[in-house]
């Protein structure tokens, strides 16, 4: 998995993808890749990725699905080439048909818990640096408090 969290899709090398949770029920599925590549893989047809569809977001469909599709040129050896990021919006068990999907989601959830786990280490060095000063406040403070082998040294009891 690269650093922006987008994996390559299996037998599709030029496709990437990444994938996250979106509210309950749906899984957000992101590719990015040429036209062409997209269709090969199956996940987009050519009637999506038409320049002529508006940009943005399509009508929802019965789960909530939908879709997305950006279009943007980088240059490869030259030459202007168009593609596309296509947002695809399904519910899970949908999404996981998807090529790339699985993988997708493992390093996603890798991600997350990597994520929690250095959470989870920065609150736990936190609270280890807290409790230190507290004890090396607690030791510098004087006591009010008198030893118990003193508490009764001196004392004089009046009859």
């Amino acid at each position: 998995m690269s650093a922006d969290g987008y994996v390559s899709v299996p037998a599709h090398p030029r496709l990437r993808m990444q994938t996250h949770s979106w509210g309950e029920r749906l899984v957000a599925l992101r590719y990015i890749g040429d036209a062409t590549d997209l269709i090969a893989a199956g996940v987009a047809t050519a009637e999506m990725l038409a320049p002529l569809q508006k940009k943005g977001p399509r009508p929802r469909g019965p789960n909530g699905e939908r879709y997305s599709v950006d279009r943007y040129y980088v240059v490869r050896n030259g030459q202007p080439i168009r593609r596309c990021r296509l947002i695809l919006w399904k519910v899970l068990n949908d999404a996981m048909g998807l090529p790339g999907a699985l993988d997708a989601l493992a390093a996603h959830e890798a991600c997350e818990r990597a994520a929690v786990a250095q959470e989870a280490e920065r609150v736990h060095r936190e609270l280890t640096a807290a409790l230190a000063r507290e004890r090396e406040w607690e030791a510098a403070e004087p006591s009010d408090q008198v030893p118990a082998d003193r508490a009764h040294a001196g004392s004089v009891t009046l009859h």
